[in-house]
């Protein structure tokens, strides 16, 4: 009985270092709790990783199944940053007289913020706000990658005199998100080009309620202060278990010092929902609808056999599940 009580001692006490040890060496954020105690009481929406052929073009899900919980994460995103923007009494930016500049960076590159540029642009179009966007990351140009255009003239002509401000934005169709391209370049930023972008996006407040401009990466570069003073507001885009907190609040720590706003920090590209824990093979999982956070109501019978957490169920009339899909890939029928 000491053996056994020694034994179970010495196991939880192993596993509790292990978990310390884990949690020091995991330099990522894994839950939304992490984020709101480092960020602060800033705005936190998460969006879900898009799995299959998907993965290449993760926006144009907005377009192709507008149902899908990708698109609905985007519709949460951009609600939360429409209050931000526009406060609880205002159902639209529309009336106002002056549009808003909402800018979208990440502390480093790779980070999904082209994609959430283009996705949140996209959803503030089908919601009914005239909205332009802005590849201002000339880079990268990511936002212009992913809408692949033949633009006749592109921001760098603009900036360089070669057209008027009309000429450089073009619309897509599909969406009526108008916008305005960019060809990747080395050129930097002069203070005439900085004087210039600040007046072309005052010019599109003027025309559209919505400007969303795709800034380049905070860290590192040198322009994208001074870019994004242009901007009223600025989300902050991470990747769940990949941007270090340590970059992130060196990000934030970089807007707030040139006065710059940050209304939201999105967490993207997550290898799991956050706040979600790997679970053991022999766990029950009682899927619920919650429209009551504390009056969760179950339905059906409770899912067995899985190792993670499940994305996807399908019910029969009656209640009873017919199938389900986790994480790790893996069909119960």
């Amino acid at each position: 009985m000491v053996l056994a009580f020694g034994g179970g001692f010495v196991g939880l006490t192993l596993g509790s270092l292990l978990a310390l040890l884990r949690e020091h060496r995991d330099k990522g954020f894994r839950t939304s709790a992490q984020v709101q105690q480092q960020i602060g009481s800033l705005i936190v929406s998460a969006t879900p990783r898009a799995i299959g052929r998907q993965r290449k073009s993760p926006a144009d899900i907005i377009l192709k199944d507008n149902r899908s919980a990708f698109a609905e994460a985007f519709r949460v995103s951009w609600a939360n940053i429409h209050l931000a923007v526009a406060g609880p009494r205002s159902a639209s930016l529309r009336g106002r007289r002056q549009g808003i500049a909402l800018g979208i960076t990440s502390a480093a590159s790779g980070e999904g913020k082209s994609t959430h540029a283009l996705g949140l642009a996209r959803t503030a179009a089908l919601a009914g706000e005239k909205v332009v966007l802005v590849d201002a990351d000339l880079r990268r140009s990511g936002v212009s990658r992913l809408l692949d255009p033949d633009p006749r003239f592109t921001l760098r002509d603009f900036l360089e005199g070669r057209c008027a401000a009309d000429d450089v934005i073009d619309i897509e169709e599909r969406s009526g998100v108008r916008f305005v391209s960019s060809a990747s370049s080395n050129f930097p930023w002069t203070s005439q080009d900085l004087q210039r972008f600040s007046s072309f996006v005052d010019y599109l407040k003027n025309r559209f309620t919505i400007v969303i401009i795709d800034l380049p990466p905070v860290l590192g570069l040198a322009e994208t202060i001074r870019l994004a003073m242009a901007a009223d507001k600025i989300a902050l885009v991470i990747r769940w278990g990949r941007t270090e907190r340590q970059f992130v609040q060196s990000a934030l720590d970089a807007l707030r010092s040139a006065s710059v706003p940050t209304i939201a920090v999105t967490p993207t590209t997550a290898t799991r929902m956050p706040g979600t824990r790997l679970l053991p093979r022999s766990s029950r999982i009682t899927a619920s609808v919650v429209i009551d956070p504390t009056r969760p109501m179950p339905i059906g019978v409770p899912l067995t056999g899985h190792q993670s957490y499940i994305n996807a169920l399908a019910y029969r009339p009656d209640g009873h599940p017919v199938a389900t899909a986790s994480a790790v890939q893996t069909v119960r029928i």
